[in-house]
């Protein structure tokens, strides 16, 4: 199935792209991670969500903050969760928009993040276990990450 971007930059000369299609994080947890990576640079993206994995960072919940508890570690705010599942996949999307970039000739040490959308994608039937019949439905999510080259 293909999928177009949601966000169309205005130079696409300067741009590098990727997304994962389709992949099995919680919706939520995507919307967060690319909120808190949006304006960021690429190393230091990469580098903070190594922390989130590591569990020596946390994701600032901003948005989806219903029985999210308050955590030390925080400056701005005070919710906060390490959802290591997701931070794994949007980090391989990262990658793969770093290696894009540095593909298209773009100086990796300018990149940075101006986009990183998460997008609800379709509902996937999935049989409970010890031969239920009934089904229940698995949410997929797809992440699109834009970086651009910004001369300083």
């Amino acid at each position: 199935m293909k999928t177009g971007y949601a966000f169309r930059p205005e130079n696409e000369s300067f741009v590098a792209k990727a997304q994962g299609v389709e992949l099995r994080i919680k919706f939520k947890h995507a919307v967060e991670i690319c909120n808190a990576m949006k304006g960021m640079k690429i190393d230091d993206a990469i580098s903070f969500l190594e922390k989130v994995i590591d569990r020596k960072a946390l994701v600032p919940f901003k948005r989806t903050k219903t029985q999210s508890g308050h955590k030390k570690g925080l400056d701005k705010w005070p919710y906060g969760k390490q959802p290591v599942k997701a931070t794994r996949a949007v980090l391989e999307v990262l990658k793969s928009a770093r290696s894009n970039a540095e593909f298209r000739g773009l100086n990796l040490e300018n990149c940075i993040i101006i986009s990183a959308i998460a997008l609800r994608s379709r509902k996937m039937m999935r049989a409970k276990p010890k031969g239920r019949h009934a089904l229940y439905r698995v949410h997929l999510t797809t992440v699109q990450i834009t970086i651009e080259e910004v001369s300083e």
